[in-house]
């Protein structure tokens, strides 16, 4: 059992699709304003891979193993109105970025700053699917949004709640994945043509990218201090490659060798990367690349499918597996060494770890019975 995330908007037909998983299309992302978060959902994966339910930016899939130290400390917290709370950034000093739905089923993005004050954040013009997905050590964050056309735009605000909307020249949609501590956002854009990669500087400077063999198809996740952005891209026979384009613009391809795909959702400091591939059953692992190119897979014990989404610049990366015993879902964070310990906030059934600062802090959500999904912040 495992947990699928995505944050895409796709308008691609289905046949683009690889068989092993499954993006949600744009207008079902939409479509899931007003959608009852805790009702149940089953979608088949090929494989062991199945959804339990559904979360709008997140589909859920089981687990259970390990222990957490007594030392563990656990925050939970919600914004005001919110039935479904989806934290997705932490930053170094523990303010967090994300959305949550509210009671009348619309989405909107928001930002909690390192007291735990949370704000409501909805761009001018925004009608639907808010939603902040990347936070920086300056509490600028990054994130997209619909307006009444169902065009998609992206955004930045800074700590004072100035925001700034922008759109790739001739995107019919563009959405902002992640921003680093200069300003520099990544993320992708559709146009008539497919799904881009893009970069836009600090002085609002856009430049385009797609890797050489993609559909195109090309979806950045994360970018480093220095500008060199990670992520993944799907070429003509809808296999998906992980990339990292360096801040000169080469890229290089990842593939997990013996992996019939891979994709990096993050990347440190050093350039060192985590994420995920499936092996030929249609399973799927995790995996580090180190600095030097050194790729190592890893699942927790017990795991029945691995998803790693964030890796801080110690090294340390967070994500969730799903168990055998189909028990639910469960966070898990890897040092730099290898060891990895298991968590879920009390009383969770279900954990979605998405997120790991430099202290080690991790951010994410848990469901309780009686409610979808609550924030937390776990401090080691």
């Amino acid at each position: 059992m495992i947990t699928y995330r995505t944050h895409e908007k796709l308008e691609l037909p289905l046949p683009f699709l690889p068989a092993v998983f499954l993006h949600l299309p744009g207008w079902w992302i939409s479509a899931l304003e007003g959608f009852d978060m805790a009702a149940p959902l089953t979608l088949q994966f090929r494989g062991r891979l199945r959804s339990r339910f559904a979360t709008g930016a997140i589909l859920s899939f089981g687990v259970f193993c390990g222990r957490v130290s007594a030392q563990t400390v656990y925050a939970t917290f919600d914004p005001a109105d919110s039935v479904y709370t989806s934290p997705v950034g932490i930053n170094r000093f523990g303010a967090i970025a994300g959305w949550f739905q509210d009671t009348g089923g619309r989405i909107h993005a928001f930002a909690r700053d390192a007291r735990g004050i949370i704000t409501t954040v909805d761009p001018p013009g925004a009608l639907f699917c808010t939603r902040a997905f990347s936070i920086n050590d300056l509490g600028v964050i990054a994130g997209s949004y619909y307006d009444a056309n169902s065009i998609g735009h992206g955004f930045v605000r800074d700590a004072q709640g100035n925001i700034v909307s922008f759109e790739v020249p001739g995107s019919k949609d563009t959405q902002a994945s992640t921003i680093n501590d200069t300003g520099s956002v990544a993320g992708f854009y559709s146009d008539a043509t497919g799904v881009h990669g893009f970069v836009r500087g600090a002085d609002g400077t856009m430049t385009a990218f797609d890797p050489t063999g993609s559909a195109p198809y090309t979806v950045p996740h994360g970018i480093n201090g220095m500008g060199a952005i990670a992520g993944y891209y799907i070429d003509l026979y809808s296999i998906h490659h992980g990339f990292v384009r360096t801040p000169q613009g080469a890229i290089t391809r990842i593939d997990v060798p013996g992996s019939i795909g891979t994709e990096v959702n993050s990347i440190n400091r050093a350039g060192g990367v985590a994420g995920r591939y499936w092996d030929t059953s249609g399973m799927v692992h995790a995996f580090v690349r180190t600095p030097q190119g050194a790729i190592i897979a890893f699942d927790p014990s017990g795991s029945d499918g691995t998803l790693a989404w964030s890796i801080n610049n110690a090294g340390a990366v967070t994500g969730e597996y799903g168990d055998v015993n189909a028990m639910g879902n469960h966070g898990y964070v890897r040092d730099s060494g290898g060891t990895i310990t298991s968590f879920d906030p009390p009383g969770s059934t279900n954990t979605v770890a998405n997120s790991i600062n430099e202290t080690g802090t991790v951010t994410g959500a848990y469901s309780v019975p009686g409610f979808s999904a609550h924030g937390f912040v776990r401090q080691p």
